[in-house]
């Protein structure tokens, strides 16, 4: 598959996470205004457990911490660090997003960023672009399967971002089925229509 074009431990490592985590929030908010975001370790059910630092690197190619996580108005981010800023990791989770919600977004992402590229196909919607936080150039894939919205920011190839993705998604049902009282949870998320993956 083609590449798409798009558009820490010191406190100048902790700076760069935090600008991370502000590109990946855009995702799912037209909001320029500053946040600050706390980060914590994960519950028993958080939707941050559903992706193991082992399978990032096996997938990602990225040697990261245990996820702590942020829980925000719209979803869950669970955030990955690294030895460099350039190679932490960002998953986003959030639930009950339209296909009216995602089409909004993207359509005010890409006009703040001056363009982003669909890769939505049958069953699913999704889009990627390309920003730089801290010196480091990332790329973001953001899907949507079934209601549930996950996101992934990192320096790994495209084609790496869409195989965790296909793992989140199957392990998002995979979990739902096993463990109802974890798809109720507010840091969890619904059990998607088509687990199947993002690639057309």
């Amino acid at each position: 598959m083609t590449t798409y074009p798009g558009s820490r431990r010191s406190s100048g490592f902790l700076f760069g996470i935090c600008g991370l985590a502000l590109i990946c929030s855009a995702c799912s908010s037209a909001s320029t205004s500053p946040t600050t975001t706390t980060l914590t370790s994960p519950d028993a059910h958080s939707a941050c457990n559903l992706v193991t630092p082992d399978e990032i690197r096996a997938t990602l190619n990225k040697i990261v911490t245990q996820a702590k996580e942020a829980t925000e108005t719209n979803g869950t981010r669970c955030v990955y660090a690294a030895g460099s800023t350039a190679d932490s990791v960002i998953i986003t989770f959030e639930s009950r997003v339209t296909a009216d919600d995602f089409a909004r977004r993207q359509a005010a992402l890409s006009a703040r960023l001056g363009g982003t590229t669909d890769l939505s196909g049958s069953g699913f919607s999704a889009y990627t672009f390309t920003s730089t936080a801290a010196d480091a150039q990332v790329t973001s894939l953001i899907t949507l399967i079934g209601g549930t919205q996950v996101g992934v920011t990192s320096s790994a190839t495209l084609d790496q971002e869409e195989a965790l993705t296909k793992k989140i998604y199957a392990s998002l049902a995979t979990s739902a089925s096993s463990d109802p009282g974890a798809a109720s949870s507010t840091t969890s998320v619904p059990t998607p229509a088509r687990p199947a993956g993002v690639a057309p």
